[in-house]
């Protein structure tokens, strides 16, 4: 018998979007799961840093990061908000997720790119998945996604973190 096939490595997050004072919106990211046990993947404002996997023989270095979408702080709004995933799947501006390049840390969401290995799934209006099909070593990456509006206000909301180049046990390699 040969060796058990390795096995994609997960990560799982929630995004819950909250009204500011300003009129705007921020976003509270909180990391909820992964496996194997990868904390402190996700910063206070989205960005993931794949830099910090740990190096564990079973498992591939694609990790498919699923995204949802958390409403409870838009339905205690007085008039509640709803809120779901966008509903567009062409990966242009306004899509539940689009790509972009990575320019020294900053990218324009405005400016969308295709990244074949990256495989945005809308599973639901609030569960998203981002399927990583990529090798282990890779440009960075901004990416965005779309939250439509509804109820007590209209429009959407477009969040963009970055996605940073893998490496295994914190090496960047």
């Amino acid at each position: 018998m040969g060796k058990p096939p390795k096995q994609d490595r997960t990560l799982e997050l929630k995004c819950t979007p909250h009204k500011a004072a300003s009129g705007g919106w921020r976003i509270e990211w909180e990391e909820t799961g992964s496996n194997p046990n990868m904390p402190n993947m996700v910063d206070k404002d989205g960005n993931i840093d794949l830099k910090k996997m740990p190096n564990q023989a079973k498992f591939t270095n694609r990790i498919d990061i699923t995204i949802t979408l958390d409403t409870s702080a838009m339905m205690a709004l007085d008039p509640p908000v709803t809120g779901s995933w966008s509903t567009q799947s062409d990966g242009k501006v306004g899509s539940f997720c689009w790509f972009g390049a990575d320019e020294h840390g900053h990218y324009d969401p405005a400016k969308p790119i295709t990244v074949p290995d990256l495989l945005p799934r809308r599973l639901s209006d609030t569960v998203m998945v981002i399927d990583d099909q990529r090798e282990l070593s890779g440009p960075s990456y901004g990416f965005a996604l779309s939250v439509e509006l509804g109820g007590g206000e209209n429009g959407k909301i477009t969040i963009d973190p970055m996605l940073s180049s893998k490496g295994v046990g914190g090496d960047g390699r």
